[in-house]
């Protein structure tokens, strides 16, 4: 029909003809299994921000509660292992050779070891407390904010995720705290039941030696006249004639733990203290556990927020307190894993520290005859087997500087140091950086080189050829190594408050008492060596294992 609109039957045809094949194809794919449905949360905004930020508190409050539970741990080796080892200073040297020596390289050298290895245990010791002590703290938090709590898993992401922005500003008040740092905690009082017996040993040897320097002659009578010279003077000892060693010797004593304790804290802190619905499915029931036994009266609502330490350890912030590093690490692990000859160990750190310390000796060995890729081999298998330990990488990066390899050199050292700041890893990495052209940063590390052993003349004179325009170097005079130093002369005094600051003085104060020559005899501390019994029972093995009460003190 001339101006209509119908459609001609061939067009008509066409049109139907793919509705056809649709419903053909859509049968077909009724007949084929489909997957289920996906459910999913209608339009549930992202928890990645809310997840970044509970991680990073996690990571914060962690290093937050390596310090402060090593500090306790160091706490208690001021007051019971320091006491022991002066002693058997005392009966080598005298009285006062640790005043005269405490902050000595070599005194240092020995403090690093035993604190490396108690730090190497950090992870398993205090990473699952710390994630307890966080979860609560969130748990506290949600709580406060009357957030829901699942009887099994715990706090739900999803149901905190309206309050982010409260726990992006805790995330941002735990970022502006001062990096953690190894201090004694207020809550521990020194304890000098060990100092006294250290003083009373020294008591009874002077009471021999005013016997021994005495114009009488005790006889059998020895402790009665001991006895009668002592009473000539109470409450303490006519020290006249006592011989240049020993006079003074309860100030030297006082003066000489005061600095070793301080030398303690200061070599600690060379060292730095890493699906949260998951996390809450794992800690939900301890949490539930402690409550019903110990309850919170004294803390309800928002005076629980952001409180979650001391589930776990027994005595939390009383003098009481546990150390971690004293409880046996409950754990399982296969020992299948470890050679059959190493399976007497005590347990599974001890396991882990003889695994790599044989491949670091294979590192040794091949570094020493000039084969130096199958050493960074060597130290690379140790550094994977223990990586909490900075010594690896120190070896590793040597290697790479005689290879040349100054990126992975740099590396390396930047590795090592994250762990423990030493003269070898700033060193080592100046050296690196300065082939890499990096001139400022390998000042810097020069200068930290110096902050650390402020005599190191190879530092000094490395740092005067990069830095020649700069103004003349201001050598500190405290602290430099070598046993026989005096660097220790800057005593602050006061037994019982500086020495367990944790921190350094700036006091130019002098010693109250003069030195005697044996104050200054060569002496070194080092770790005993631990042997392993091999299969062959003819054959053993042996490592230098620090550890705080196994020493040897050997005279130079």
């Amino acid at each position: 029909m001339a101006g209509g609109n119908r459609t001609s039957p061939t067009k008509r045809r066409a049109f139907v003809k793919p509705k056809k094949k649709q419903a053909r194809a859509a049968l077909a794919d009724a007949a084929v299994p489909q997957a289920p449905p996906i459910h999913r949360f209608p339009s549930a905004p992202s928890t990645a921000p809310l997840e970044r930020c509970i991680s990073r508190i996690l990571l914060l409050r962690f290093k937050s509660d390596v310090a402060r539970l090593y500090s306790s741990r160091l706490t208690r080796i001021c007051q019971n292992i320091l006491p022991a080892l002066m002693l058997d200073i005392v009966v080598v040297a005298g009285p006062g050779w640790v005043a005269a020596n405490a902050a000595s390289e070599d005194m240092k050298a020995f403090l690093r070891g035993p604190i490396a290895m108690d730090l190497r245990q950090a992870g398993e010791r205090v990473a699952t407390k710390s994630v307890l002590w966080s979860y609560t703290a969130i748990r506290h938090f949600a709580i406060s904010h009357d957030v829901e709590i699942c009887p099994h898993s715990g706090v739900h992401s999803m149901r905190l995720l309206p309050y982010l922005p409260q726990l992006e500003a805790h995330r941002a008040s735990l970022e502006a705290m001062p990096p953690p740092q190894f201090s004694k905690p207020p809550s521990l009082n020194p304890s000098n039941a060990k100092l006294e017996v250290l003083q009373t040993h020294c008591r009874q040897k002077v009471k021999r030696l005013l016997a021994q320097y005495s114009e009488q002659t005790p006889g059998a009578q020895y402790d009665s006249y001991v006895e009668s010279i002592t009473k000539k003077k109470r409450p303490g000892l006519d020290e006249s004639k006592l011989p240049p060693t020993w006079k003074d010797w309860h100030l030297k004593l006082t003066v000489g733990y005061d600095l070793l304790v301080k030398t303690v804290w200061e070599v600690a802190n060379e060292f730095n203290p890493a699906d949260t619905d998951h996390l809450g499915e794992v800690c939900e029931p301890t949490v539930r556990e402690d409550e019903e036994e110990y309850g919170h009266k004294s803390r309800s609502g928002k005076g629980r927020e952001w409180d979650g330490r001391g589930a776990g350890v027994v005595g939390w912030n009383t003098a009481d307190e546990e150390d971690v590093w004293e409880s046996k690490l409950d754990f399982g692990f296969d020992e299948r894993g470890f050679p059959d000859d190493i399976r007497s160990a005590k347990d599974l750190i001890e396991m882990r520290y003889v695994k790599a310390e044989r491949e670091k000796e294979l590192g040794n060995r091949a570094f020493k005859h000039g084969r130096y890729t199958e050493a960074v081999e060597a130290y690379t298998r140790a550094h994977s087997i223990e990586p909490e330990v900075a010594h690896y990488q120190l070896n590793l990066a040597a290697a790479h500087l005689k290879l040349a390899n100054w990126m992975e050199a740099e590396q390396a050292c930047t590795k090592s140091l994250s762990l423990h700041r030493s003269e070898k890893g700033f060193w080592r990495r100046a050296k690196a950086r300065q082939m890499l052209g990096k001139r400022d940063e390998a000042i810097q590390d020069l200068k930290d080189v110096l902050k650390l052993q402020p005599r190191n003349t190879e530092a000094i004179a490395e740092l005067e050829s990069l830095a020649s325009s700069s103004p003349p170097l201001d050598i500190a005079r405290g602290g430099i190594g070598g046993s026989g130093s005096t660097s220790s002369s800057n005593w602050n005094g006061a037994h019982g408050s500086s020495a367990f600051s944790g921190g350094s003085s700036s006091s130019s104060s002098k010693f109250p008492f003069e030195f005697a020559d044996s104050d200054f005899t060569k002496l070194k501390v080092i770790p005993s060596k631990r042997i392993w019994d091999l299969s062959d029972p003819n054959s053993r093995e042996s490592f230098l294992y620090p550890t705080w009460d196994t020493y040897e003190i050997q005279l130079v």
